[in-house]
């Protein structure tokens, strides 16, 4: 097959594709240390950190939470915070992903590693919420005391979310809907749902009754749009995200380092460049490679909704 999977989850880079850094975490504990928790940075790039307290996992074409929504406080202003809340999204996503490999076992799929996958998932939650609570319990409570089982949290946490994305590339190839682009390559799609696309891209698009949400991370957007919209910029993380809602028509939107999610039920879009897309909801897209080869695909189907 010659179709290119997208080589990590495409839903990862909606708003945060050059947002966060991965790097490991300094352990070191001591009484003259910061009374933050140093934070775990390859938590920062975790799935979860994009949606708001309420939204899915995925992007359920029958979703109208639309991130982004600056809800979370960042690790180092607020880590108690911090990890409640990863801990309280994580237990969320777990049962959502029960949800949707049960339906997936009911359509004839082998869910048997993704269940394999929840189970180690789940276990890595739950000890992140154990030492959660004995940072607050152990006597006796000091400072120290705290920020140990804290940080042992995040480590658990850290794990949690290198489980996740398993869970989401092994989902990706029982329920595919994602591409890589190269270079030369393109794609065309259209159908109901969302679209998500990021990346050094060339998009042309039409959406009856939708939303776009741009996210401009090299500041060399260029776009312009023939039909009627009501837009307005929100921040998502320190960063400017426009928003088109009501959207009617067509738009052209390019730039070096993008990260756009088209939403609707009738929307229709072409792209060229280097970067990756994905699609949840009913619809079909066309890949084509500058040998000449085209495959016809179907959008990822949604699953489940809790």
């Amino acid at each position: 097959m010659n179709m290119k999977k997208a080589a990590y989850l495409a839903l990862i880079a909606l708003f945060i594709l050059s947002l966060f850094v991965s790097g490991c975490v300094d352990q070191k504990i001591t009484d003259s240390q910061d009374k933050n928790i140093t934070p775990w940075k390859s938590l920062e790039d975790s799935p979860l950190r994009i949606f708001g307290p309420d939204d899915r996992f995925e992007f359920h074409h029958l979703n109208d939470n639309i991130p982004p929504r600056d809800e979370i406080r960042p690790i180092r202003k607020d880590p108690e915070t911090f990890i409640e809340d990863m801990i309280t999204r994580s237990e969320t996503t777990a049962l959502q992903i029960e949800d949707g490999i049960n339906e997936l076992e009911a359509r004839g799929k082998d869910v048997e590693k993704l269940r394999g996958l929840l189970e180690d998932y789940e276990q890595a939650i739950e000890r992140a919420r154990e030492n959660q609570k004995l940072a607050y319990e152990t006597e006796p409570v000091t400072q120290i005391n705290k920020r140990y089982y804290l940080t042992q949290s995040l480590q658990e946490l850290d794990e949690a979310n290198r489980i996740l994305k398993e869970i989401f590339e092994e989902l990706k190839l029982i329920n595919p809907g994602s591409v890589e682009l190269d270079l030369t390559d393109s794609l065309s799609a259209n159908g109901k749902g969302t679209a998500i696309l990021s990346g050094n891209l060339s998009i042309d698009l039409y959406v009856v009754n939708g939303m776009i949400a741009i996210s401009d991370y090299k500041n060399d957007m260029k776009i312009v749009i023939d039909g009627d919209h009501v837009s307005s910029t929100v921040l998502r993380e320190g960063h400017k995200v426009s928003l088109y809602k009501e959207f009617n028509g067509y738009a052209n939107i390019s730039g070096s380092n993008l990260a756009v999610m088209i939403k609707g039920n009738n929307i229709s879009f072409s792209s060229t460049g280097q970067g990756a897309v994905m699609m949840s909801g009913n619809g079909t897209y066309n890949y084509s490679t500058i040998d000449g080869q085209t495959e016809q695909e179907q959008w990822m189907k949604p699953l489940g909704k809790r």
